[in-house]
């Protein structure tokens, strides 16, 4: 019998009372909804951290991040081979394509593909995984045993500062690189993959900075919150005087407006994959003002 190809999708941020299939009275994901009518839809699905990088890590592991202690200072994987590991030797080509600058070759997220794609490269241009994977693993327990543990979060929290500091958090750039470079990444690695392979892609249009197609945005935002400048970066994560009501429906429809553009992309990769056993998955959720809250890595509540 032959081995069948394996796609592995994460619709990064996407919210599951977001997703029509499940319910929401909002057409955001019409590709996705598609799929799972010929596909186990799960009902009840629950991530292992309000992240990326120790989400994914429990993805690839099956550990929880008690377990594996993925942070952005901390070798992902350890010692378990993670699942591109075991296909790679298991005689499947593997290579990823991630539009998340934290799902990447310096986090560790490397091992086990033969090929690793982001958009931060030059398009058509692979990083050499294995040779990144093996530095991250030399250096990051490095700095993971003279970062002290005490000072290990204010320099995570820190370092996500700096990274945030300069990037809008809500916006209309809705003339983005991601959307057209992911589909043809995986277009043209799928088109050099020698089968069975596996491959790994995240679409992270759902996620921060809020940046939507023209069409998702004029068919989900009303055109008076369109340039609604909603959550400074500096509330990000804790609203200390709540969302005006403005802020609030503009942050939510542009978050399905997002979600919308996301499914989109998701709509391109299955017509690339459509003779591969494919699962798609998100990471986490998103707040969108429930508990004092947006965003999502510093809550564990349930966003609805």
């Amino acid at each position: 019998m032959n081995r069948p190809n394996v796609v592995l999708v994460v619709l990064d941020t996407a919210r599951r009372d977001r997703v029509s299939a499940y319910g929401y009275d909002r057409e955001t994901t019409p590709n996705f909804d598609q799929f799972a009518t010929d596909a186990t839809l799960y009902t009840d699905p629950v991530t292992q951290a309000p992240w990326s990088v120790p989400s994914h890590a429990s993805l690839f592991t099956g550990a929880y991040p008690a377990e594996h202690g993925a942070s952005t200072v901390r070798p992902v994987f350890g010692a378990d081979a993670p699942l591109a590991e075991r296909l790679r030797r298991g005689g499947y080509a593997t290579a990823a394509v991630s539009a998340n600058p934290y799902v990447r070759p310096a986090n560790g997220f490397a091992r086990g593909f033969e090929e690793f794609h982001g958009p931060s490269r030059p398009r058509g241009a692979a990083v050499p995984a294995p040779v990144v994977d093996k530095l991250s693993r030399i250096t990051r327990p490095t700095v993971h045993k003279l970062t002290a543990a005490r000072l290990r979060r204010p320099l995570e929290r820190l370092f996500g500062l700096v990274k945030r500091r300069d990037a809008p958090t809500v916006g209309t750039n809705t003339d983005g690189p991601v959307a057209d470079w992911l589909p043809a990444q995986v277009a043209s690695v799928v088109a050099r993959l020698s089968e069975p392979y596996f491959l790994f892609v995240n679409i992270t249009t759902a996620h921060l900075p809020r940046s939507p197609a023209p069409a998702a945005l004029e068919r989900f935002v009303d055109p008076e919150l369109r340039e609604t400048p909603v959550v400074p970066n500096e509330r990000t994560n804790a609203l200390r005087d709540g969302l005006s009501e403005r802020e609030r429906q503009a942050l939510t429809q542009l978050y399905d407006a997002d979600l919308r553009t996301a499914d989109t992309q998701l709509g391109e990769v299955l017509a690339i994959v459509d003779d591969a056993f494919v699962a798609v998955v998100s990471d986490h959720g998103e707040h969108l003002g429930e508990f004092g809250l947006v965003g999502h890595q510093y809550s564990v509540f349930e966003p609805a």
